[in-house]
This record gives C-alpha cells, structure tokens and sequence, in this order.
C-alpha cells in the first residue's frame, strides 16, 4: 500500500474517530466504505483494532461517567448471547447437513426406482 493510501486511511479514520467521539458511534459505519475503497483489506481487521482502540480511549476519557454494574452486565448478556448465537449456528448447521442427507437420500431412492 502506498504511502498515499495509509495517509488517506489514517485521514477516513480521523474523521470517522471524530465522530465517534461527539456522537458516541459510527466510526466503522462511516470509515468502512471509505476504507475499502482505499484498500480492501483495510477491512474489517485494521477497521476493527482502531474501533476497538478507540473504545478503549474514549472510555478511559469517560471514566468518571461510566455505571460499572451497568457494563457488567451488559457484557455478561452479550456473552450469554455469544453463546446462545453459537448454538443456533451450529444448531442450523446441523439442520442443513441432516436435510442433505434427506435430500441424497430422495435423489438415491428416485434414480434407483427410474434405472428399474
């Protein structure tokens, strides 16, 4: 990547932290199409340690402000709903490879009825 492009990307960043900051979010909503069109592999890695960087400081930054059982417990609902998203992943998948197998099963029993 050109020297051009990471000052361009430094730049969508700037803003899009900017933002973030007054607003409270939207700095990968704003930086993202931005940041892809520079260079696509800006996206999401890169996109996601500056988020998360930038969280860190602005919650550094408003410390005093923060309810700490508040986040306590939103990161503990957002860890049950990790899980519970995992599941219905896995749980969807499982689904699939079962109808699959319904599926070659049906396409086995009709060629084997039409071949006599």
């Amino acid at each position: 990547m050109s020297f051009a492009a990471l000052a361009l990307a430094g730049f969508v960043l700037a803003i899009a932290s900017a933002v973030q900051g007054s607003v409270g979010f939207g700095s990968a909503l704003l930086a993202a199409p931005f940041l892809v069109l520079i260079d696509p592999r800006l996206v999401p890695g890169p996109l996601l340690v500056a988020t998360t960087v930038l969280t860190v400081l602005l919650s550094v930054r408003e410390r005093e402000g923060m309810d700490l059982r508040g986040v306590g417990v939103a990161l503990d609902l957002h860890q049950d709903d990790g899980a519970a998203g995992a599941r219905i992943g896995f749980h969807e998948v499982e689904m699939r490879c079962l109808l699959e197998l319904a599926l070659d099963l049906v396409d086995d029993l009709v060629l084997h009825v039409l071949q006599g």
